[in-house]
């Protein structure tokens, strides 16, 4: 295991950023406000192992990816605990580091509720590409950064990617869409694939509730965040 991943574990490491430390929450592992720290002890127990009950593989699945590991809800699951992962990035920037830094299969382009061209705000710069998405989502629209161009992009649905993959359980799935989870949900047969937890930014109430998942509070997570973890009930 990486000495950082020892250090997160016994609490003598903070958080890993490229930022400057006004603009990030310390004390969790590279998440922006500790959600891989808390989901990692609340959800799954602190366990070490990247095997499930049973002995089926964990696995994680992330859209979008972003940077490798700065304000990564996955790095933790993938280069600590080991677990296969999925990572969706549809910006260039970030995936020569996508590929050699971490072990996730890489699906190098946007998601959706079906196959089809979307035009998309994609930054050039590691730095401002979490400001990127959709083009005509207001979340972009008002956050994007100046003088970036749309371009295109053929998306494919998530769905498809986890048969790809032979992914039909997944432990985790971290979705931030600036406003576009809920195409991206739609993309996705339920009745396949199994997610036995779901963070979801925002565009979730639609959708989820609908395949019998609600929300769960999550000890330790600011109350502006509280509201995107969501189960399934049994």
């Amino acid at each position: 295991m990486l000495d950082e991943c020892r250090r997160w574990m016994d609490g003598t490491r903070g958080t890993w950023t490229l930022a400057p430390k006004s603009a990030r929450v310390l004390g969790g592992f590279t998440s922006q406000y500790r959600q891989d720290k808390n989901l990692w002890k609340a959800i799954f127990n602190s366990t070490t192992s990247n095997r499930a009950p049973g002995g089926r593989p964990r696995v994680y699945a992330e859209v979008a990816a972003n940077h490798y590991k700065s304000i990564s809800n996955s790095y933790f699951f993938d280069r600590c605990l080991h677990w296969r992962g999925l990572c969706v990035e549809p910006n260039p920037v970030y995936h020569a580091d996508l590929r050699s830094e971490r072990t996730c299969a890489l699906t190098a382009t946007c998601v959706a509720d079906h196959t089809k061209e979307i035009d998309m705000i994609l930054p050039n710069s590691a730095w401002h590409g979490a400001r990127g998405g959709v083009a005509d989502s207001h979340f972009v629209t008002g956050f994007h950064v100046a003088g970036t161009k749309p371009v295109r992009r053929h998306c494919v649905r998530l769905q498809d990617e986890f048969d790809r993959l032979q992914f039909n359980h997944i432990d985790i799935l971290f979705l931030d869409l600036e406003g576009y989870e809920d195409s991206a949900l739609r993309g996705i047969n339920f009745e396949k694939t199994r997610f036995d937890t779901i963070m979801c930014e925002s565009a979730c109430e639609d959708v989820l509730p609908a395949h019998g998942y609600h929300k769960i509070p999550i000890p330790g997570w600011l109350p502006t965040i509280q509201d995107r973890v969501w189960q399934r009930s049994e």
